[in-house]
């Protein structure tokens, strides 16, 4: 293992998502989608399509107004226990990782991998237009009230006001990269909960 790196015996992450976005000018037909269910199906037994809905609402002075657009259908594939998903849309793929979490490179990393390598035997090989992998944790805390500075190392300082909690805070970054591609990292805590979301 690397010097600096920790491996955590209970990591505190619920769910790890990642999603693979194709650059498509039409989203994937259900035909085509539907490909996929023999393929998964000894893995993921549990299927269901279910159809994709853009909900706009809108409020004014005459009342609400809700606009519905229909996105097309999403092929949703759970494991018989329910911890792991593989969920292809007509315009990503998404793998889910629920807790207990088994580690990028133990598992994740490879499942992944196998899931785009199936789509794109099924399918043929498709542009990415982007990728994104986010984390949500929950972590238990044993003290209250909370001082966050124990038990988080935040990268800029926030000010420290007599008889104030910090209750919620959101962390920002963005970084350019080469050939037009750029990495967003947002860290936020908001309802006990922390979350860390990447993007690439």
């Amino acid at each position: 293992m690397p010097a600096g790196r920790h491996k955590y015996a209970n990591p505190p992450i619920q769910e790890a998502i990642c999603e693979v976005h194709f650059a498509l000018e039409q989203p994937l037909p259900l035909n085509k989608i539907e490909q996929l269910k023999s393929l998964w199906k000894s893995e993921y037994p549990n299927q269901t399509v279910s159809e994709e809905k853009n909900v706009h609402l809108q409020m004014g002075a005459e009342g609400v107004r809700i606009d519905e657009t229909k996105q097309g259908q999403r092929l949703i594939c759970r494991t018989g226990d329910g911890t792991r998903l593989v969920q292809l849309s007509g315009r990503f793929l998404a793998v889910n990782q629920l807790s207990p979490y088994p580690g990028w490179e133990e598992a994740y990393r490879d499942t992944i991998l196998a899931r785009v390598k199936d789509v794109e035997s099924e399918l043929g090989a498709m542009p990415i237009r982007r990728t994104g992998l986010r984390y949500i944790n929950r972590i238990e805390i044993p003290e209250k009230p909370v001082k966050w500075e124990n038990w988080f190392n935040f990268s800029l300082p926030f000010p420290k006001l007599e008889k104030s909690v910090l209750s919620n805070f959101q962390m920002h970054f963005e970084q350019a990269l080469p050939d037009e591609c750029k990495l967003l990292v947002i860290a936020y805590r908001c309802r006990n909960q922390s979350r860390l979301h990447s993007s690439f």
